[in-house]
């Protein structure tokens, strides 16, 4: 079971856009970290390039920083990245140690190799756990019910929970 609203958000490790190693809760204001399971398939590219599409609108509501988080190699990731013209930060999570630590590893193929299930988590200054959705695996659990409309769903969200 993910972990919900109201918990400590897990601090990790990620490289920010100069390459170099940072710390997760070192990184002030609000953030959107989501799961997806595979880089270049359907589902996570419609829901990475909905988030991209609406990256300057997050930005504008307040969002310090949004990672996009894999257990694809870092390789993968880059070739998605650059494919996609993505400005948001991928994390490489081939060991399935943050998802782990997010209560959102699933197995597959007789537990040969681990993948994230689709959440994404809105997590405030104190790496607080505010907002988790499920979408389900297809994105069909989505306010929108695909994954095509993710990113104008957080943008949503973000002006609801205003101050």
């Amino acid at each position: 079971m993910a972990l919900k609203k109201g918990d400590q958000a897990p601090n990790f490790t990620y490289k920010d856009k100069n390459g170099n190693q940072q710390e997760f809760h070192n990184l002030t204001g609000r953030k959107i970290v989501f799961f997806f399971p595979r880089a270049f398939t359907s589902t996570c590219t419609k829901e990475v390039c909905s988030i991209q599409e609406s990256y300057d609108d997050l930005k504008e509501a307040g969002v310090a920083e949004i990672f996009g988080i894999s257990t694809d190699s870092e390789k993968k990731q880059e070739k998605f990245l650059i494919e996609y013209g993505v400005k948001f930060i991928f994390v490489s999570d081939k060991k399935a140690r943050i998802s782990d630590s997010y209560e959102l590893t699933r197995k597959k193929f007789a537990g040969l190799y681990k993948f994230s299930g689709r959440y994404t988590f809105l997590i405030n200054e104190e790496n607080i756990i505010e907002e988790v959705l499920n979408n389900g695996i297809k994105g069909q659990l989505s306010k929108y019910g695909n994954m095509e409309k993710h990113g104008i769903e957080l943008i949503d969200i973000l002006n609801l929970s205003k101050p």
